[in-house]
């Protein structure tokens, strides 16, 4: 595969940004879940979810579709994901020279189609990644892309104010 990934120059802080996502409360959590559910519907994907991106772990704290639950990060889209603000769009993985051989495209699941937004914390640190993926090529309408990038501020916007309250 050609794409790498760059560690970020403050990882120490991401990682430490996020373990305190884990211990959120439950309603934040609930409303990724929310999230992972309407980009879903609007993508119509097969996969949905929002991972988040460990030192060498990806999680998905919410998931539509598919069983994966955990995986090594250096085996995910998510990780190229969280280095940019700009989403990040696979048409068709298959035809791609950067993604042709990436384990998840060569072999179970067979993703084509992904999408993944960065979503970052109240300090700006990148958690993890809001993302879409299928096994068959596709391409997002405008309306689709509007509702996952206004999915994603929504969702780093909740993450603002539940950090303010869990200061006060």
């Amino acid at each position: 595969m050609n794409i790498r990934f760059q560690e970020p120059a403050e990882e120490r802080l991401r990682i430490a940004a996020v373990e305190r996502f884990k211990t959120m409360d439950a309603s934040v959590h609930k409303s990724f879940v929310s999230a992972a559910n309407i980009l879903q519907k609007m993508t119509r994907t097969s996969i949905a979810g929002f991972s988040l991106l460990g030192q060498e772990t990806q999680w998905f704290t919410s998931a539509m579709g598919g069983d994966l639950i955990e995986s090594r990060r250096d085996e995910t889209f998510c990780q190229y994901a969280i280095q940019s603000d700009i989403p990040l769009i696979i048409p068709n993985a298959r035809m791609d020279p950067d993604y042709a051989d990436h384990p998840l495209v060569a072999g179970n699941p067979y993703i084509q189609f992904y999408m993944g937004l960065c979503v970052r914390d109240a300090d700006q640190y990148p958690l993890g990644a809001l993302c879409a993926a299928d096994m068959f090529p596709r391409s997002l309408d405008d309306n689709a892309y509007f509702v996952a990038v206004n999915l994603r501020d929504m969702l780093q916007n909740l993450l603002v104010v539940a950090a303010r309250r869990r200061v006060s």
